[in-house]
């Protein structure tokens, strides 16, 4: 038998749907430091989410998961870049800062290691990359992303 849980807090206004067969969490809070920190890790089977700017049908990610640390200072929330994404056998690092000085500064980085094609495309999440449905090929890919956003001084 499969059960199915709603998420009732998504599902404001009927725009958006979303459920999953099975989901396994733990968090852990240290603020022995000088910044709380928050270890998270997440594992989520069969997670169906449907809004219609996102796609026609559902996506629907097999299995997916997040390992990460948050870091919150006086000045700064930061996901620590040892933190992990994986979706069905495809792994990203991540890395995100968001700094509360006199000049601010919000940086996100991603890193896709050497991946083979067939698993990268193979791993996407169904209902989302039509196009690319039923794709196959050879070689690898990899990817890496760097954005930073800093406050401009006006010129007058």
């Amino acid at each position: 038998m499969r059960l199915i849980f709603i998420c009732p807090f998504l599902n404001r206004q009927g725009k958006v749907k979303s459920c999953f067969k099975k989901i396994d969490a733990s968090i852990a809070f240290d603020d022995s430091g000088s910044e709380l920190q928050i270890t998270t890790k997440v594992t989520v089977e069969n997670f169906h989410f449907n809004h219609w700017r996102l796609a026609n049908d559902d996506v629907v990610f097999e299995r997916a998961g997040f390992n990460g640390k948050l870091k919150v200072g006086d000045n700064f929330v930061e996901l620590d870049s040892s933190s992990v994404i994986t979706m069905q056998g495809i792994t990203t690092n991540v890395f995100a800062n968001y700094s509360t000085t006199a000049d601010s500064v919000f940086t996100i980085s991603a890193h896709m290691p050497q991946t083979v094609s067939d698993t990268f495309f193979n791993g996407l999440p169904k209902g989302m990359f039509n196009t690319l449905k039923g794709i196959s090929c050879t070689g690898s890919l990899a990817y890496d992303l760097f954005f930073k956003l800093t406050p401009v001084t006006p010129i007058l």
